[in-house]
């Protein structure tokens, strides 16, 4: 098997305990919000976070790996893969994931687009 970097880069969270300690697993996983700024050792840092619509990300100076060359991102968040693929193709969108099948095979064959796999371990 190849070498990997998942303990470094997977998406546990770092939940401190002042923060979690008092809230049940139920309530983690449907009412609580954790709200910025939030504790990470990531390239990115959300600096704002609006459900259902958007997490506005900040570079990380202290990024173990230097800080980033862009100063932030935004990521839009959607309910279905169908915006993401047309935002993709009107060039509204940079990146997107989660996309049928049908959708990666319509995308690929844009010049203009590159559309690749990954794999979570």
């Amino acid at each position: 098997k190849l070498p990997t970097r998942w303990p470094v880069n997977n998406a546990v969270l770092i939940v401190p305990e002042h923060i979690w300690a008092k809230i049940s697993h139920a309530d983690a996983r449907n009412t609580f919000r954790n709200d910025p700024p939030l504790v990470g050792t990531g390239p990115m840092i959300v600096s704002e976070f609006q459900p259902g619509q958007f997490v506005r990300l900040a570079s990380n100076k202290y990024f173990r790996m230097g800080q980033p060359p862009m100063a932030g991102m935004i990521l839009n968040l959607f309910n279905t893969a169908d915006p993401i693929a047309q935002g993709l193709k009107s060039g509204n969108l940079d990146y997107g994931y989660g996309i049928t099948s049908a959708q990666w095979e319509d995308l690929s064959n844009h010049s203009d687009i590159r559309v690749g796999q990954s794999r979570v371990e």
